[in-house]
């Protein structure tokens, strides 16, 4: 490297090369001899081994160590000032090993299922003081609907036309079904949140989606306790109110099979929660938790529901003094019960939460003992043209299947509580020939806005003559037949449907009852 020195003469800077150490040279500017320096040699510094004590002696530890903040020994995680364990990894700062509790729970692959006894009622009530607002929120739904049901029963005795009647009958059913499906979604997202230990996030009231939660509880019901009908059925040969009370005796254990149901009901695989004999032997697993469920359970609805109990006895005595000796109806005693059947759906309203919470935390307590599926396999994608054919003729056929099937059950079932509900005014055969009728109806819209969406599907000029021009859609059938004959099937099915449920209604009028019953007689 160049050596850079200063002219004693004329103070000019020179440059000198490497090799002139040492050595005069004179400055270009003044002739002034000027003495190049010899390069220093630098020292070597002895340093001590690595192993020798001699590295540290002036090094101070006290010093050298952090103490304004608390490090996890293990996992290095920063820890509060009041934190015993790691809440990253578990282990304690003062001893720097894992607990025996933590040990085991690790060994165990969970949290410890004894700990559901107390959690079961400590940790559900404090988790029902902090969601004050779903408590406030599910009480406010029930107001709504409950009121939305009077006035939907107060037409179906207001109103004296059949079709009206019927009309809002199943308005009442369908607004019906709205609360046990909000009750639903809460119990299915509280133990999802409870069993994963997660924060619950906002649930949103959508009435539709409630309702169809609403008619999937009915139909869970109806499969979950259907083996109690069927075991206490023999005892409706020999007496009505020995089946009913064989058969409500059986609810108690059945509900044992409750939580365990629900944390299915919660997973993406649902199917072992709508079968209650699959149930039994996982549920006889946890039998002691099942127990203190049920217990749980009992207790919440008996506080519930005392008000309510208590304000009915009293107005039914009442009541029925009232009409033996033909005095004026107690009003009095209708406030009564009602302001009883709001306290308890408040109380309701605050045990529902607790109920959920305690389902959530059988679900957490016990999720490696009840055979949980919480992941479906991947589904490789086919495309729908691959796997039901070009023309989707097995998809068309099971769609239109499915519509009959519900609409033929939906039509006759309302049709038959419509005559038992009407028995004044209807016949059995009347009441299922209107159910049929309008389930004809029902069926020929939707062939009608199935055909219509076929042809929109072919050509926008199709789906335009369909819809708007008289006959078109007889044409569009017989040239686009393949595509076109599940929708023509569901219009000739609701023509069929409409005729028989006519012809049901003709067979009920009670002059035809009349002359049969004569001729019978005859």
């Amino acid at each position: 490297m160049p050596v850079k020195v200063r002219c004693p003469g004329c103070e000019k800077v020179l440059n000198a090369p490497d090799a002139a150490r040492g050595k005069q040279v004179r400055c270009p500017k003044c002739e002034t001899a000027v003495k190049i320096p010899v390069a220093e040699k630098k020292k070597r510094v002895k340093q001590a081994a690595p192993d020798s004590e001699y590295g540290f002696l002036q090094l101070d530890l006290h010093e050298a160590e952090d103490r304004r903040s608390r490090i996890c020994p293990a996992c290095g995680e920063r820890l509060d000032d009041d934190d015993q364990f790691c809440p990253a990894c578990g282990v304690d700062y003062q001893t720097g090993q894992l607990p025996e509790r933590e040990m085991k729970i690790r060994q165990r692959g969970g949290p410890d299922p004894r700990l559901f006894y107390k959690a079961a009622w400590s940790d559900s009530w404090d988790y029902m003081k902090k969601q004050k607002k779903l408590v406030y929120r599910t009480f406010g739904y029930w107001v709504l609907l409950a009121s939305l049901l009077a006035g939907c029963l107060f037409m179906v005795d207001y109103c004296t036309d059949r079709v009206l009647v019927i009309f809002w009958m199943a308005v009442s059913v369908v607004v019906s079904l709205a609360f046990p499906g909000w009750i639903w979604t809460l119990t299915v997202r509280i133990v999802v949140a409870s069993a994963g230990k997660k924060r619950l996030d906002r649930i949103n009231f959508d009435i539709f989606l409630n309702i169809a939660y609403g008619i999937k509880w009915v139909l869970w019901y109806v499969a979950f306790f259907l083996p109690a009908a069927v075991v206490a059925l023999p005892l409706l040969l020999i007496d009505q109110t020995a089946f009913l009370a064989a058969f409500a005796g059986m609810h108690l254990p059945i509900l044992c099979l409750v939580p365990t149901a629900m944390g299915h009901m919660s997973m993406p695989v649902t199917t072992k929660g709508w079968l209650s004999p699959v149930l039994v032997p996982t549920a006889l697993r946890n039998f002691g938790h099942s127990s203190w469920w049920v217990l749980i359970f009992l207790t919440v609805m008996i506080v519930c529901f005392a008000p309510l109990a208590g304000g009915t006895v009293p107005y039914i005595a009442e009541l029925t003094g009232t009409l033996q000796n033909g005095t004026q109806f107690p009003t009095m005693g209708a406030v009564i019960i009602i302001s009883c059947a709001v306290v308890s759906h408040i109380l309701f309203s605050y045990g529902a939460i607790f109920l959920m919470r305690a389902t959530g935390l059988f679900a957490y307590y016990n999720k490696n003992r009840l055979d949980l599926v919480t992941s479906v396999k991947e589904q490789e994608y086919v495309p729908r043209d691959q796997l039901y054919g070009s023309d989707e003729t097995i998809m068309q056929g099971s769609q239109a299947g499915m519509i009959l099937l519900i609409a033929s059950a939906l039509g006759l079932a309302g049709g038959g509580i419509a005559a038992m509900v009407l028995e004044d005014e209807f016949t059995v055969l009347r009441g299922l020939g209107t159910g049929l009728g309008l389930a004809g109806v029902a069926i020929g819209f939707v062939g009608r806005w199935s055909l219509s969406q076929t042809a929109y599907n072919v050509s926008t000029n199709w789906g335009h003559m369909v819809r708007y021009v008289p006959f078109a859609e007889t044409a569009f059938i017989f040239i686009h037949f393949q595509k076109a004959k599940f929708p023509a099937l569901l219009q000739l099915f609701s023509f069929l449907y409409i005729v028989g449920g006519l012809f049901l209604m003709y067979l009920g009028e009670p002059e035809q009852v009349g002359v049969k019953v004569e001729g019978l007689q005859l």
